[in-house]
């Protein structure tokens, strides 16, 4: 484990700015000081990762999979729409509603609780204001996604099931809808990374 240690006067040409501390530091390591080119490297790289490094790393995960996800099934249910044989379509239509529910429930609905979790942790970690405009982008287009159109993707599932039921035609229609619902989604997501990683206001 890394310790930053208050430089000395004769380790004075080895004092170098940590990122975490904001303080002039030594740095050592066990029951030794680093060398001056240890200590280089470590200056640089900012020595072990902070909490709120920890943070933005599980943040920026959870957010990869939301994206990620949608957008796998979404160029999925382009394809089985643009299907021409309507067997081999409703064949694509069963794996891909198959599918989807699993994403939901695995992938999708664990990832928005994990972003959510630590979006908020790391923004009370560095005492950020809510109130900025990035942030409340963020905390819109997760309640949006996860409050309005989380329950809308599960009417179109069951509505999905129905359909393939009675033939692709009204199997169809109901894919046409959800693949609409999950464009609107998926944009909607990224316009919040784009506000993520811009910071407007």
């Amino acid at each position: 484990m890394l310790r930053c240690i208050a430089p000395t006067e004769d380790a004075a040409s080895r004092r170098f700015r940590s990122p975490q501390t904001a303080v002039d530091c030594d740095y050592e390591t066990g029951s030794r000081k680093l060398s001056h080119s240890e200590t280089r490297a470590v200056a640089r790289t900012g020595g072990d990762m902070t909490l709120y490094e920890t943070l933005i790393f599980v943040h920026v995960l959870a957010a990869a999979m939301i994206v990620g996800v949608p957008a796998l099934m979404l160029a999925l249910a382009i394809r089985t729409l643009a299907t021409p044989d309507p067997a081999l379509a409703e064949d694509r239509a069963r794996n891909l509603a198959a599918t989807s529910k699993m994403g939901a429930r695995a992938l999708i609905l664990p990832s928005a609780v994990v972003l959510i979790v630590a979006g908020v942790w790391a923004v009370e970690n560095r005492d950020l204001d809510f109130g900025q405009t990035w942030l409340t982008i963020g905390m819109a287009v997760w309640f949006i996604a996860a409050v309005v159109l989380g329950p809308l993707h599960a009417l179109n599932g069951r509505a999905l099931a129905r359909g393939l039921a009675a033939g692709w035609g009204a199997a169809r229609r109901v894919l046409v809808r959800e693949t609409t619902l999950t464009a609107v989604e998926l944009a909607l997501v990224v316009f919040a990374v784009w506000a993520m990683v811009t910071k407007p206001g």
